[in-house]
């Protein structure tokens, strides 16, 4: 029952361990519009966390979704965790490989911290 239409099993793609500089070069917050994008070390790894980027007054300690673990398939590109078969968005570098911006749940964020 498990695989009923025949599908093939989906393939875990290749994962990468980024160096301690890689990491701090993605480490940081990130804004599309309304949303910001936080992408800070967590249990295990580095997690992408949504919220408003906008001051929510009284409701700022609302609590949140959890963060989204992701695993790197190489320096910019990643996956999530839970998912290792498809790549979930990247990060794009400058010059200097500092990550400037996020794509990823189908937004681009700027960087802002």
């Amino acid at each position: 029952m498990s695989n009923i239409a025949e599908l093939p099993t989906p393939v875990s793609l290749d994962l990468v361990d980024l160096t301690p500089a890689a990491v701090d070069a993605v480490l940081g917050k990130y804004q599309a519009g309304s949303l910001t994008m936080t992408v800070a070390p967590g249990d295990g790894g580095i997690g992408i966390r949504m919220g408003s980027a906008k001051d929510l007054g009284e409701y700022e300690d609302i609590v949140w979704p959890p963060a989204i673990p992701i695993a790197f398939v190489n320096d910019n590109n990643f996956a999530a965790r839970a998912d290792t078969t498809r790549a979930l968005g990247r990060f794009v570098t400058d010059d200097t490989g500092r990550a400037v911006m996020l794509e990823f749940g189908g937004r681009t964020a700027k960087r802002v911290a």
